[in-house]
């Protein structure tokens, strides 16, 4: 798409914007990507319903400085529905958000016995905080958590069960998808809007899995949506 700006007289100034709805492509020289792509877009991202926005730039979140005595190995800001606004990270072996401005020393990890330095990948669903750790140990600290915004967090349910163990999470068409950390090929979604069932069914709207390139040799590092796809 081009939009062009013209002025109602003899004097013709033409202004000309390029879609560029192809994304960036910075594998090829400037002068051989197509007109609808970018070699580069500085202060701009695509959201995931593929709309080109404006980024919102950083700023503090709090006056005095917080400290920690662990790695900290992943976070997220979980916004609720009712309002509550938490910064949630794991620190060590341990889940914890903020109590009050500058201070992250509230634990949320509840009775979970988590693993130490593991990386963690966060997502917002269905008004609920849902953390896979991508461990593979049998006992229950490798399967995803979720927190409801109070209380501790518990482990994520699957209609009675355990969600299945999880690497990187997406939110793709109402459906929580993961990374398998038993079968590395293997990606798992949950039930149609519903992340706490992960139950294999046949119908449309029931969770799953799948199969990706069993036989190459290789395996799955990471998810992501965009435009339509995942």
């Amino acid at each position: 798409m081009v939009v062009e700006a013209l002025q109602l007289n003899e004097r013709l100034n033409r202004a000309r914007y390029n879609d560029i709805g192809g994304g960036i492509n910075n594998g090829l020289p400037n002068d051989e990507i197509l007109d609808s792509e970018a070699f580069d877009i500085l202060n701009m991202y695509f959201d995931k319903g593929t709309n080109l926005k404006v980024r919102s730039g950083v700023s503090k979140q709090n006056t005095t400085p917080a400290t920690f005595g662990n790695r900290i190995t992943g976070g997220i800001q979980a916004l609720f529905n009712n309002g509550t606004d938490n910064i949630v990270f794991a620190e060590g072996n341990d889940l914890k958000r903020e109590s009050t401005a500058g201070v992250f020393s509230t634990s949320i990890k509840g009775a979970l016995t988590l693993p130490t330095d593991a990386y963690w990948w966060f997502e917002m669903f269905n008004n609920i905080l849902i953390g896979s750790n991508g461990q593979t140990t049998a006992s229950g600290n490798s399967n995803p958590i979720k927190w409801s915004g109070s209380g501790n967090g518990v482990v994520l349910p699957d209609g009675g069960g355990s969600a299945p163990k999880l690497g990187q999470l997406a939110i793709f068409k109402n459906r929580l998808w993961g990374i398998s950390t038993d079968f590395k090929n293997k990606i798992y979604y949950c039930k149609l809007g519903d992340p706490e069932d992960w139950t294999v069914t046949a119908a449309p709207t029931g969770g799953g899995n799948i199969d990706i390139f069993i036989d190459d040799g290789d395996y799955i590092t990471a998810i992501y949506p965009f435009k339509e796809t995942l």
